[in-house]
């Protein structure tokens, strides 16, 4: 960063134009500031940038500041900074916003805590208590939860009541100074009881909804694996056994779906992620536009499939 360098090693001479950029950012740190009107100030006196040299010093600007400023592309804070939003950066400037965050010693104490997290459900260590670090991490466990668990009803209403938050979340200091340390009611997060317990309930909100998809398809694997008669801990031994099993009575259904689960079974592993194939194959439809309703009839249609394939051996 120009700003923490010797004049004599800032060959560029950037200080001044990430000083005075800072300030502007820092003197409106109630709203987000767009990339243009910074730009715009680069081309004033005593500066006097050319826009040629926008693009670059742009994406510079944001990478050395990134701890302190929150990015915003077309209004959306966005968490992973990739060569699609460098083109953004380059060609739609207009559409790039920055804010500049930061926090006293009571709101470190906070960052704190909610850092644990995203910490604990990553088993990661925490790198920072940025507000925007902080914010980038517990949107990125967030996102990590299955559509499906985006929609269904049939978690917990602490859960639902964390999703909710984090669906409406677009503003990353609002969320982790505003949104979560309020997300219980007006509680007195310096009493240390009332912050373990808002950091409890949240984590545990989250890793319901991230685990809420896998015990659907763990529910799925038990009941197609008892009905064709196999151990649910599927043991290489009888996968190979379960896949010749299935190559005997291809080709003799007459019912195009039928084979379909039948050629399936003669190739499957024991992955979550083949079953989960399994399941779309029975359900004809994608995982990420399942509904309650499609995990009901998972297990309903996994048993007709099941029982078929035993009718037919």
């Amino acid at each position: 960063n120009p700003l923490h360098l010797e004049s004599s090693l800032d060959l560029g001479n950037l200080k001044p134009l990430w000083k005075s950029s800072i300030e502007l950012l820092k003197s409106n740190r109630d709203r987000k500031v767009p990339l243009t009107e910074l730009q715009d100030m680069w081309m004033e006196p005593p500066f006097g940038l050319k826009k040629g040299l926008f693009p670059l010093l742009s994406v510079l600007f944001y990478l050395t500041n990134k701890e302190t400023l929150a990015y915003y592309r077309e209004g959306i804070f966005i968490t992973d900074f990739t060569d699609f939003d460098v083109d953004y950066f380059f060609k739609t400037p207009q559409y790039v916003d920055l804010r500049w965050l930061d926090m006293d010693a009571q709101t470190k104490r906070l960052l704190s805590a909610l850092a644990t997290i995203p910490a604990d459900l990553e088993q990661s260590e925490i790198v920072s208590i940025e507000p925007l670090e902080v914010a980038r991490a517990l949107v990125a466990s967030y996102d990590k939860i299955e559509p499906w668990a985006n929609r269904t009803n049939t978690v917990s209403q602490n859960a639902k009541k964390v999703r909710s938050l984090f669906k409406r979340a677009s503003d990353p200091a609002q969320l982790t100074l505003n949104d979560l340390p309020s997300i219980y009611g007006d509680i007195d997060l310096n009493v240390q009881s009332n912050l373990d317990d808002l950091v409890s309930r949240v984590k545990d909100g989250l890793e319901e909804l991230r685990k809420a998809f896998g015990g659907v398809i763990t529910g799925f694997r038990y009941r197609i694996l008892g009905e064709l008669g196999v151990p649910y801990e599927l043991s290489e031994s009888n996968r190979a056994e379960l896949n010749e099993r299935a190559m005997k009575i291809r080709g003799i259904s007459g019912d195009n779906r039928m084979e379909s689960f039948i050629f399936k079974i003669s190739e499957i592993s024991n992955t979550d992620e083949d079953f989960e194939d399994l399941a779309w194959l029975i359900l004809s439809k994608p995982a990420d536009k399942w509904i309650d309703l499609d995990t009901e009839k998972l297990l309903v249609e996994a048993t007709r499939f099941a029982r078929e394939f035993r009718n037919l051996e």
